[in-house]
C-alpha cells in the first residue's frame, strides 16, 4: 500500500519579530516554515526584493528553517522587512521592523526570539 501525503499551503512555525541593531553588528533575521510541497522563500526590505549578495546573506535549509543575514549593518538597513513563504496551495507573510539603535518595544530576549543580533 502506497502512502499519498496529501498537498498543504504554507505554514510559519516561527516568524521574524521586531528587532534593534547596532550600526557595524551583524543582524539574522530566521523563519521556520512547512508546506507540502516546500515552500519557496523571498525576502523583502521595505517592499523591495532582496538578493544574496554584498552584505546580504540568505540560508534555505531542507527542514524549513530559513534565514536572512545582514553584515556590517548600516543605518539605512532600518525598516520593514517581510518572509514570503509560496507553494503552489497558497502564499504566506510575515513582517518585522529592523531599528537602529535601542530595543524595539514588545521584543523578546534575543535567546528565545526568532532574530538574532
Amino acid at each position: 500500500m502506497r502512502v499519498v501525503r496529501a498537498g498543504f499551503p504554507p505554514i510559519f512555525k516561527q516568524k521574524i519579530r521586531d528587532k534593534a541593531y547596532d550600526v557595524g553588528d551583524s543582524c539574522t533575521l530566521r523563519v521556520h516554515v512547512v508546506g507540502n510541497p516546500m515552500p519557496l522563500l523571498s525576502w523583502y526590505r521595505n517592499e523591495e526584493l532582496l538578493s544574496e549578495g554584498g552584505r546580504v546573506r540568505i540560508v534555505r535549509a531542507d527542514d524549513g528553517r530559513h534565514s536572512l543575514t545582514v553584515l556590517q549593518t548600516k543605518p539605512n538597513d532600518f525598516g520593514v522587512y517581510k518572509c514570503v513563504a509560496r507553494n503552489k496551495y497558497g502564499t504566506v507573510t510575515c513582517r518585522a521592523r529592523m531599528l537602529c539603535g535601542g530595543k524595539p518595544r514588545g521584543t523578546c530576549d534575543s535567546a528565545t526570539d526568532a532574530v538574532e543580533c
